[in-house]
């Protein structure tokens, strides 16, 4: 609301046309993603559905792109790890690729009170706001709220630890990786591609899908 609707936020919902929604969706369109412009016309969705719930919209929205799909092997996890060795990106890497954990999830965690038996428990996320990054004490949907099992020699060095896993921002986490994947030489991908390496080991491991 801060940063965008500009020209709308002024103007009575039944002065709002079709034609103006679709000239704001264009504008919002020029240097964004897909995914970003369709969550930006959410908001305006939301408003009409509160406050003029008759009234229809009819506007084209861009196509959505679907993401490549990269699930690293275990030879690229074992030479990132082997560069990753000794600096504060190596404990985030783990936790992603041997737990399932997201940048957000990694940030928030806390030592000893995030600790169980055979690894952490997923409750909170650290998310971007207004006033910079904050701590929320949920997780990116419900579903999310989990336990996460983690390989012994993880939760060891996670019992040495007292306070925060990682002290920095997801974004600043993503950074880290990037210079660890050019330090050990394999292809680009986002650190939520480590996920889909520990998806990919627990089907391989006879995890049901739905799980």
């Amino acid at each position: 609301r801060n940063r965008y609707f500009k020209e709308l936020e002024n103007v009575q919902l039944k002065e709002i046309s079709d034609a103006m929604i679709q000239r704001t969706i264009n504008e919002l369109s020029a240097g964004r993603s897909p995914k970003t412009v369709h969550n930006l016309y959410g908001y305006i969705a939301a408003v009409f559905s509160m406050f003029a719930p008759t009234r229809k919209i009819t506007v084209t929205l861009p196509h959505k792109i679907k993401p490549d799909i990269i699930v690293p092997t275990d030879e690229e996890i074992k030479a990132i790890l082997r560069a990753a060795e000794g600096k504060s990106i190596y404990l985030p890497i783990c936790l992603a690729a041997f737990g399932s954990l997201r940048r957000s999830e990694i940030c928030a965690l806390v030592m000893p009170d995030d600790l169980t038996e055979h690894g952490v428990v997923v409750r909170k996320s650290k998310v971007k706001s207004e006033n910079g990054y904050v701590i929320k004490n949920t997780t990116k949907t419900i579903a999310s709220y989990r336990e996460a099992v983690l390989p012994q020699f993880v939760t060891d060095q996670l019992k040495k630890i007292s306070g925060p896993v990682v002290n920095s921002t997801p974004d600043y986490v993503y950074k880290n990786f990037v210079h660890i994947l050019d330090k050990a030489g394999v292809r680009h991908m986002r650190f939520h591609d480590l996920r889909h390496y520990w998806t990919s080991s627990a089907i391989a491991e006879g995890m049901p899908d739905d799980y």
